[in-house]
């Protein structure tokens, strides 16, 4: 794939322990704000950490003019992760707002000349996951990157993702995976299962001698890992012959609400199929799952 566009932004250094969450987003009554002092990929791991209550002096200040750029330009949602103090100095490692788009046709709005990136040409699989996105309250983002790739991925959760494909990098991998995406804010078992067998087209026509698919996540806050779990599995069993005649092997690891419900039903199903790679609760590392997943592909190599 070609890309016409890029973001270069300067390296700050800093440990992962200075890295701060933030978040304002309009509600009814006015905008509600959430921080923690425990931000960056693992956000999801330390969301019980957050909250309204701020103890940065700095952070507060911070806010304060926030709140006001928020009404200004008509903001809905605004979230930097990860947020980082170094020497009384702010640094916004990452930031993401949405405007109102009713919004969009008020001067001071249409004055920041806000263009869309235009986007790259999208495979038949990806405008598919595109059109389920729209549809859906829940986020599911497909990128097709390998066709012929050995490692396919279905993932959750944003920060959880990039740590996970960053791992299949870090392996000696990179060149072998073939996509990246997540499903997250609780999709339904539906969405899951059309989610999934798009997925799993793309991975069975991938010319790779030895594929293996990893399900994986951090702990979900709210996705209930059963119901999502249900939905993965009915696309799995649509396609299990398919799937174990090309000796792919699936690895999962996952937490969060009905874990323990959501991973038997996984365990039984890939069991009986003769698709069991492994599966893993929250107890295992995140990145642990990666790890089993290629040591399966060096073997083949």
């Amino acid at each position: 794939q070609k890309f016409s566009q890029f973001l270069i932004e300067p390296f700050v250094p800093h440990t992962a322990n200075q890295e701060q969450y933030l978040s304002l987003e309009r509600v009814r009554d006015g905008i509600k704000v959430l921080y923690s002092p425990h931000g960056g990929v693992e956000i999801e791991d330390h969301w019980q950490q957050v909250n309204s209550t701020i103890s940065d002096p700095i952070v507060k200040k911070l806010v304060a003019k926030l709140k006001t750029i928020f009404d200004k330009y008509y903001f809905s949602f605004l979230e930097i992760n990860p947020l980082v103090v170094k020497d009384e100095q702010i640094y916004l490692l990452d930031l993401a707002v949405e405007i109102d788009d009713a919004a969009l046709n008020i001067p001071v709005v249409s004055n920041l000349q806000i263009e869309p990136i235009s986007p790259i040409k999208l495979s038949s699989s990806e405008e598919q996951i595109a059109k389920l996105d729209k549809s859906s309250p829940a986020s599911l983002k497909y990128r097709l990157l390998n066709p012929n790739g050995s490692v396919w991925m279905l993932l959750s959760g944003g920060g959880a993702s990039l740590v996970l494909a960053d791992e299949v990098a870090d392996f000696g991998f990179g060149q072998e995976l073939a996509n990246y995406g997540e499903y997250s804010g609780n999709p339904t078992m539906q969405d899951t299962y059309l989610y999934t067998r798009v997925i799993l087209t793309d991975l069975l026509k991938s010319k790779s001698h030895q594929k293996v698919l990893v399900i994986a996540g951090g702990v979900a806050n709210f996705t209930d890992v059963a119901k999502t779990f249900q939905g993965v599995i009915k696309a799995l069993e649509e396609n299990k012959q398919a799937l174990k005649k090309q000796d792919v092997l699936v690895f999962v690891r996952r937490g969060g609400p009905n874990q323990k419900q959501g991973l038997a039903l996984m365990a039984r199903f890939l069991k009986d199929s003769g698709l069991y790679g492994t599966v893993l609760d929250s107890s295992a590392v995140l990145t642990e799952v990666i790890k089993l997943a290629v040591k399966i592909l060096r073997k083949e190599q």
